[in-house]
């Protein structure tokens, strides 16, 4: 009724004010008030619902303090009303929440997470029992037809089947190692060691590993006008980010299509570069790109665990960089991958 506003003490307290700082009229609580301007019009609303009898005045809100702080306030309030049920005074009080605020915040992040794991945990049961399931067989067949002909056999056909079994058995073994690299990952227990080196030997040493393999033989170009590439890296890591893209770009375009990897640098920046030509990725699958356990529709019978673009990004972000896809369906793809010169 009388359009004023009293605070007490712990008022102030609360929100970092002195009374000189506060004018005591009620419309300074919507206009020039601490309030946030993003919670105003609510509790406007709130205000004028629990005035018209409507609904008890129980809510939460955030102010700005005049030192910038933002903090979470809980209020309740009763209304007091004439013989004619006017109301003529709305008695309340206010406490500060913010501790119990970032306490559920905190429990939300973690519950997300623990719903992150529960599904990645899920994509794996369903991603090893795919994987798996094709080289076992493959193991399985050629164990079988060693134990049934290996008489009839000469050596050089022993050591093709023998040779094919090292083949799934170490593909099942890059499978188990990228699992525990994400997991090392996600648990941030993985172990970063930059040292200064050549990115370009390093680089070479891939490409000429890829080389070797008669599958590969003359589809890789490689080129680095900037050589040599000093800077500071894990040797590890980054040879595990190169050779997953290379392999990548190899992988998913055919034997008759080159790849190119380009290095280059300038003052303040290095930058690595893959291009193939091969089947693309879908528009609809780059956002999920670098999930771990996601791969692109197209894939088709391609084999593949979704976990080698997962452990580039994490480490490429390890070395304060960031890699990015240009991709169309059907025409290639290209990587860029960007991380700073550290020279010192």
């Amino acid at each position: 009724q009388s359009n004023i506003m009293i605070w007490d003490a712990q008022m102030f307290v609360l929100y970092g004010m002195t009374p000189e700082q506060f004018d005591g009229k009620i419309e300074a609580t919507w206009i020039s008030s601490p309030m946030h301007p993003q919670d105003i019009e609510r509790m406007q609303s709130e205000v004028q619902s629990a005035l018209a009898g409507e609904t008890p005045l129980d809510s939460e809100f955030r102010i700005r303090r005049p030192d910038g702080e933002v903090r979470y306030l809980k209020v309740k309030a009763v209304v007091f009303r004439d013989a004619a049920n006017t109301p003529i005074r709305m008695i309340g009080v206010n406490w500060d929440i913010t501790l119990l605020k970032q306490a559920e915040e905190s429990l939300h992040q973690s519950l997300e997470k623990e719903m992150e794991i529960g599904e990645v945990k899920s994509r794996f049961i369903y991603t090893a029992s795919h994987e798996f399931r094709t080289p076992l067989a493959a193991i399985l067949a050629t164990t079988e037809s060693l134990t049934h002909y290996r008489q009839r056999m000469d050596d050089s056909q022993i050591d093709a089947r023998l040779n094919r079994i090292r083949l799934q058995v170490n593909h099942m073994k890059s499978i188990m190692e990228d699992v525990l690299q994400v997991s090392r990952l996600q648990a941030g227990h993985l172990d970063y060691n930059p040292a200064p080196g050549d990115l370009d030997l390093l680089c070479q040493k891939t490409v000429e590993e890829f080389e070797d393999q008669i599958e590969y033989k003359g589809r890789l170009v490689y080129d680095c006008a900037t050589a040599p590439v000093r800077t500071r890296f894990d040797a590890r890591l980054m040879q595990r980010v190169i050779g997953n893209l290379i392999h990548n770009a190899l992988k998913y375009s055919t034997a008759d299509k080159s790849v190119l990897v380009v290095l280059s640098q300038d003052a303040d920046q290095i930058v690595l570069r893959v291009k193939d030509e091969g089947i693309g990725i879908p528009a609809a699958d780059i956002p999920r790109l670098f999930e771990p356990f996601h791969r692109a529709k197209n894939v088709g019978s391609i084999q593949g665990t979704g976990l080698g673009l997962s452990i580039v990004k994490q480490a490429v972000e390890l070395h304060d960089g960031k890699i990015t896809v240009e991709s169309e369906e059907g025409l290639g793809t290209i990587f860029t991958l960007v991380i700073p010169n550290l020279t010192d």
